[in-house]
């Protein structure tokens, strides 16, 4: 295969279904799909252009995963649920929106990925660990108010990684969450923190901290 359409008629899809099909180009859905399952386009690695549909609710884990020619894709503003490991691995890919709306993103989701910036909306009630890890052109990355954890290892190897915005209902820093961030030369704790894991900032580039009163538990 090297391109691929879904018609709408379809509302319900195994997973595994399109894995290593390693010539595929396209991919297109029609809008009677509501997820992509688990490991849809794992190892697709020529594919570099999809169209999900606007009904869609969840990604599935590993759906997207070893995608290394995605360079961008749309998400739908209806989304819920990003998978773990749904795009890990897909090296082009260097911006994506993560729709408000959007409640789980799971682990490793977007680890290895090509983005240069990311802005989590504050909807994500459910962050998992690794999300962001060793994404080595990330340099900048914001969060919105509701975020109330930084998961273990979220930024762990994100060498370019300078700039990022913590909410002000952050409560906790999980562990080695901002580890080998060597371009990171400050770090706004928020003041309602109380927990910041061991390693939390461990080999950055820090060059000064002001760790807030409201810290009760450290390493």
């Amino acid at each position: 295969l090297t391109s691929v359409s879904v018609p709408g008629s379809v509302t319900s899809m195994g997973t595994y279904v399109f894995q290593n099909c390693t010539a595929l180009t396209s991919a297109a859905f029609g809008e009677g799909i509501n997820a992509i399952p688990n490991y849809t386009f794992d190892g697709c690695a020529a594919l570099s252009e999809v169209t999900l549909p606007a009904g869609l609710k969840e990604i599935g884990s590993n759906a997207f995963q070893n995608c290394t020619a995605l360079a961008e894709v749309t998400l739908p503003a209806g989304l819920e649920e990003i998978g773990s490991s749904a795009f890990q691995n897909c090296t082009a890919l260097s911006a994506i929106i993560i729709p408000e709306g959007v409640t789980t993103i799971g682990n490793y989701a977007f680890k290895n990925t090509g983005l240069t910036s990311v802005s989590v909306p504050g909807s994500v009630t459910s962050l998992g660990t690794y999300v962001f890890q060793d994404c080595a052109a990330l340099t900048s990355a914001a969060f919105g108010e509701g975020i109330n954890a930084i998961p273990n290892y979220t930024f762990d190897g994100c060498a370019a990684l300078s700039e990022v915005t913590l909410p002000a209902t952050l409560t906790e820093i999980g562990t080695y969450a901002f580890q080998n961030c060597t371009s990171l030369t400050a770090a706004g704790i928020p003041s309602n923190v109380t927990k910041i894991g061991g390693y939390a900032f461990k080999n950055s580039g820090l060059t000064s901290v002001s760790v807030p009163g409201s810290v009760t538990s450290m390493g």
